[in-house]
């Protein structure tokens, strides 16, 4: 199954259900399937499926994410990026880019431009085609481009399987434990943008908003109950309300923090202002999410960042690779499902070995006897390249990242 599948599931079983809500619009299911597939319906007549992939550089989330899901359907691997990544798409494999804007020109690349007239196109454009090309394809790759460790933008392919991993953890991460979701993070990064699809896999609602002000607006006006959030976004919206600004919040049952390790004072002004359930999570861009708790479950613990994940295999080691006893500090290594696809799918030539391949987080952390991971700080570059090899892939910044 393609993750963007169950998007016209929901658009037949719950019709009327708001899919998205933006300070100006909300989108029902059915709507929003009928916008995909007239985007699919003109992406046919432009793009060969199957070819490439396509860029797509829009400001508006519910148009990115209709655009990307159509693109999904078609067959076509698909890219959202943001204007600081439009400088390094070349020689990157981008046959497209389609922007709302002006996008500079590309060796190789086609700028296709989006109005909104492809949201409403008649549903009779190529339907053959348009029928043939949205049922069948379960193999269509997810483009990002992150920031690596060492500050270099790069690609990462996210095959769709990993996709369905991250669906499948639904039930342990809580990831769509409510209806409707506030997502702070940029749609072009794998974090913001994964939030957003599985949010809309499961039948829920997902909201955006630009700036402080419109996100504590909205999450009063619209009855929000979850919001997601980097430590600077999170703190940007409690700075907000410890201006002046007045806004309903009692709807919010939780904030999800991810990226970095979550301090006692904003933790408790997060608490004292905004919602009272605070969840810390943990990860890597390509390993995903490693570890998440409660807060007040961690709060006494010193710079512990949640509990290590069931499926995740977690070893705190020594420069060796050594695996040093628990409480000890050491670099954060952690292999998963989700982390072997990605390595395969990014390195062909080492596919067979993806499932052995260990993930460094570029963290210094400690591991305590009952699950709980500790972050202390980041590995200098020189303890790094020590145990650096063919078998070990460090990872990019944590999950997060706005």
């Amino acid at each position: 199954m393609n993750p963007a599948d169950m998007i016209f599931f929901w658009a037949r079983a719950t019709p009327d259900h708001l899919a998205v809500i933006e300070p100006q619009m909300t989108i029902a299911y059915r709507a929003f399937a009928g916008a995909i597939e007239s985007i699919a319906a003109r992406l046919a007549q432009l793009i060969p499926a199957g070819n490439g992939t396509a860029a797509v550089a829009i400001d508006h989330p519910a148009k990115l994410l209709a655009v990307c899901a159509a693109l999904l359907r078609s067959g076509i691997a698909a890219a959202p990026v943001g204007e600081e990544a439009l400088s390094h798409l070349e020689g990157n494999d981008i046959r497209w880019i389609i922007s709302s804007d002006d996008a500079p020109m590309l060796g190789g690349a086609r700028t296709i431009r989006f109005d909104d007239g492809w949201l409403s196109g008649s549903s009779s454009v190529a339907p053959g085609l348009t029928a043939e090309r949205t049922k069948a394809p379960t193999d269509t790759d997810l483009i990002f481009f992150v920031r690596g460790s060492t500050g270099v933008v790069k690609k990462m392919i996210m095959p769709a399987a990993s996709l369905m991993d991250c669906a499948n953890q639904l039930p342990i991460t809580r990831h769509a434990n409510f209806d409707r979701t506030l997502i702070l993070p940029s749609l072009a990064t794998p974090y913001g943008f994964m939030r957003a699809l599985m949010q809309l896999y499961a039948g829920k609602t997902v909201c955006f908003a630009p700036g402080t002000k419109a996100c504590l607006r909205l999450i009063g006006t619209h009855c929000v109950e979850t919001v997601v959030a980097s430590t600077q976004q999170a703190l940007g919206l409690v700075e907000e309300v410890e201006n002046g600004a007045r806004h309903l919040l009692g709807s919010l049952k939780e904030i999800r923090i991810g990226r970095d390790v979550l301090s006692r004072d904003l933790a408790r002004r997060i608490q004292s202002r905004l919602c009272r359930q605070v969840i810390t999570e943990y990860g890597a861009t390509e390993a995903g999410l490693i570890a998440l708790a409660n807060y007040d479950m961690i709060a006494d613990v010193p710079n512990a960042v949640g509990f290590v994940l069931p499926d995740v295999d977690l070893e705190i080691v020594d420069e060796t690779n050594a695996v040093v006893p628990l409480g000890e500090e050491g670099l954060v290594r952690c292999r998963t499902s989700y982390f072997a696809r990605v390595i395969a799918a990014n390195n062909p030539d080492r596919a067979q070995d993806a499932a052995d391949t260990w993930c460094y987080s570029g963290d210094l952390g400690r591991l305590t006897p009952d699950g709980m991971l500790c972050i202390d700080g980041r590995a200098d570059d020189a303890m790094l390249s020590g145990v650096a090899g063919e078998e070990v892939a460090q990872g990019s910044r944590p999950i997060g990242l706005a």
